[in-house]
């Protein structure tokens, strides 16, 4: 219960009340029934006071069974640390080597999770040569259920060198409860892959 003294205050403050009106009542007109009047007000005061009361503390109490079952059931995205990637072809017409990179997402909670959208960002490690990173990413709404995963493609990287070089991206995957709440998850990521063997 919060704010106790304000409670202690007004509770005393309805027993002076009364106790006055009683006082004056008895005062004006002596008699038996003079006291019962004026001490009647002190008793729809406390059952006010108690339903007050009452409500406050039941709409607390709703209030946080809410925010609890809220967090219980969110759905949790898990997302794995690395992407993970894959060779493309090797052109011998362009002499282009290139691997495209994966990131696989489950929703680990117990409700359905709305990915809203998959945003990525990138820079190329300074000195790469002749590279080109085409940037992936989903806008397209969709749905996963407790348990379901997706693989978003978040980019894929073209080269000329032996060695791939490091590409440092960043993934913001924005989702949306069941409960209307929404959530982002942020990945900073560098994609790298040992040597491509040609063909």
């Amino acid at each position: 219960m919060g704010h106790l003294g304000t409670w202690v205050a007004l509770a005393l403050f309805i027993l002076a009340a009364s106790v006055i009106a009683g006082y004056a009542t008895h005062r004006a007109s002596p008699g038996p029934s003079a006291w019962a009047a004026g001490i009647s007000p002190l008793v729809l005061g406390a059952t006010l006071l108690a339903v007050l009361w009452y409500s406050l503390e039941t709409r607390r109490l709703v209030r946080l069974q809410r925010d609890a079952a809220e967090i219980t059931d969110h759905p949790w995205l898990h997302v794995a640390a690395w992407p993970s990637s894959e060779a493309l072809v090797y052109d011998p017409a362009t002499q282009l080597k290139g691997l495209v990179a994966h990131l696989p997402i489950q929703n680990v909670g117990r409700t359905p999770a709305l990915l809203r959208d998959i945003s990525v960002t990138h820079e190329l490690e300074p000195g790469s040569g002749e590279c080109h990173f085409a940037t992936g990413g989903d806008l397209n709404p969709r749905a996963l259920a407790p348990g379901q995963g997706f693989t978003a493609t978040i980019g894929e990287l073209h080269y000329r060198s032996q060695e791939p070089p490091i590409v440092y991206v960043d993934v913001s995957i924005g989702y949306q409860t069941i409960f209307g709440a929404t959530g982002l998850v942020v990945l900073a990521l560098s994609i790298r892959k040992p040597r491509l063997e040609e063909p």
